[in-house]
């Protein structure tokens, strides 16, 4: 079975043809603008280097963010394009579960990811199983080093390397900022193939503490 992945959540756009678990190509580009124009061009790249065209892929795999507002809304049209098109399933894939998916050890997760908005940042948490523990959140660096207080986590996700020295050393910190297509096609996805938006947390209610 051949499966195409579509990762637009970060700058990094990233486009990869994957046959059981075979990595075919991988092509990836740093954009800051014209996500759009470029998504195309990046995945007939991808296409001509596995040796295949669009009829071949048998599904689809698309990151739903948190991260780009832009990024992940073209990701996720061209997705849903290609498989009305193709005729052929789509999985939607939160980007904060995939990044779990990728670093799991024997501790818990938290992924925090860039929110590209001051000094806020995407976070969730999840046991070793990829269980959620909290909501995703859209939280401040204090809020971070408050929920990480006494407690020892595996830290992962494009900002987790940015955040290392600021943060307890309880904790143990991914190396990988960027997602491996196979953790996405291996996270398991969404029925709603849509965008994940997180809205700021309410002042002074710690949404990750369990009622």
């Amino acid at each position: 079975m051949i499966k195409l992945v579509i990762d637009t959540s970060s700058h990094i756009c990233q486009i990869a043809i994957i046959k059981d678990e075979t990595i075919l190509s991988h092509v990836f580009q740093e954009i800051s603008f014209g996500m759009g124009e470029a998504l195309f061009g990046i995945l007939q790249k991808a296409l001509d280097q596995a040796g295949i065209i669009k009829q071949d892929i048998d599904e689809i795999y698309v990151t739903l963010g948190p991260g780009s507002f832009t990024g992940v809304r073209i990701g996720i049209s061209a997705a849903i394009g290609l498989k009305l098109g193709l005729g052929i399933p789509l999985h939607g894939i939160s980007s904060l579960k995939a990044h779990a998916q990728q670093g799991r050890s024997v501790l818990p997760a938290l992924v925090i990811l860039d929110a590209r908005r001051q000094k806020d940042f995407y976070v969730q948490a999840f046991a070793p199983d990829l269980t959620p523990l909290t909501e995703p959140l859209n939280i401040s660096v204090e809020m971070i080093r408050e929920m990480l207080s006494n407690k020892a986590y595996f830290v992962c996700g494009d900002a987790a390397q940015e955040l290392k020295d600021g943060l307890f050393l309880n904790c143990v910190f991914d190396e990988n900022r960027f997602l491996d297509p196979l953790s996405i096609i291996h996270t398991g996805g969404q029925k709603q193939v849509a965008p994940l938006y997180i809205r700021p947390p309410d002042v002074g209610i710690k949404k990750w503490e369990k009622s």
